[in-house]
């Protein structure tokens, strides 16, 4: 009961206060005109020719005047915000998410549209290439390829050091994919709390391409490392601003020093939720 009268005490006082001044003008008032005409006029000023009902058909036309001004009022308002609904919803973004994990450094994208997002207990920076010791088993991987004869010794150190790699680092390819009706923009990703990458838009029916390279000392002193991430954005027209959240569990409990994601690679984000006044603090401190 507390709770309830928490949330909506200014809801509950604002419609007592309107049934208090509906009963003063539809009953005191009229009553209070009555009793008035009963009673002599103590001043001749305050004599008059009219009678009570005259004055009360008058007030009541006045009162039905007035509640006819408001109705129109509420119906505009009504149909205004109908109305922005509407629009709101024909440009409405919707954000999913795809993820997978990289473990063959042949799949694994050089483009410049995916960024990369090198996540580690100190810091977590981004750039727009492939970080250096991929780079760097690309290329002795393709010098392995395109030579004559595959020394057995040089593959094996490969394969060596490529289990190395992938045991310190795990690649999670994360592509936001709006499927909503319209574009969403100014969109913001927050790692952890914090804002690392610029803001980005992404139009209706394509995505964004992220790769987070997650380094194996985030599970130096705990069993498991939670990637806590926070989508912002708003519609192309700003009627509205909206966030999403996901959050991704990583493990090391086989105790063999790889990282592993602990949920599906399917879409886990939230739906949009629209931002309101109240509801931004509780995203500032995500």
């Amino acid at each position: 009961m507390k709770e309830f009268w928490r949330k909506n005490k200014k809801r509950i006082l604002k419609l007592v206060a309107w049934y208090f001044v509906a009963i003063i003008f539809i009953f005191v008032i009229p009553i209070g005109i009555n009793w008035a005409y009963k009673k002599p006029a103590s001043i001749p000023i305050f004599s008059m020719d009219w009678e009570a009902k005259d004055v009360l058909s008058f007030y009541g036309s006045l009162l039905g005047a007035v509640a006819t001004i408001i109705a129109l009022k509420e119906t505009i308002n009504f149909t205004r915000e109908s109305q922005k609904e509407e629009r709101k919803l024909s440009i409405r973004p919707y954000l999913e998410t795809q993820k997978y994990n990289y473990t063959d450094l042949q799949k694994i994208p050089t483009n410049l549209e995916t960024l990369f997002i090198d996540v580690s207990k100190k810091i977590t920076t981004y750039q727009a290439s492939l970080p250096d010791e991929f780079e760097d088993m690309k290329i002795l991987q393709q010098r392995l390829i395109s030579g004559e004869k595959i020394d057995e010794m040089d593959q094996a150190l490969f394969d060596l050091k490529l289990e190395t790699l992938f045991q310190k680092k795990y690649l999670l390819s994360y592509e936001i994919v709006n499927c909503g009706a319209g574009n969403a923009i100014n969109v913001n990703l927050r790692i952890n709390g914090k804002s690392i990458i610029p803001s980005f838009c992404v139009i209706a029916g394509e995505s964004k391409k992220f790769i987070f390279v997650l380094n194996n000392d985030l599970l130096e002193d705990t069993n498991e490392y939670s990637l806590n991430l926070i989508l912002t954005y708003s519609d192309v027209a700003t009627l509205a601003n909206y966030y999403q959240t996901e959050k991704i569990m990583f493990t090391n409990k086989n105790a063999d020093g790889k990282l592993k994601t602990l949920q599906w690679s399917g879409s886990l984000l939230t739906e949009p939720i629209e931002i309101t006044n109240k509801k931004s603090k509780q995203i500032n401190v995500g």
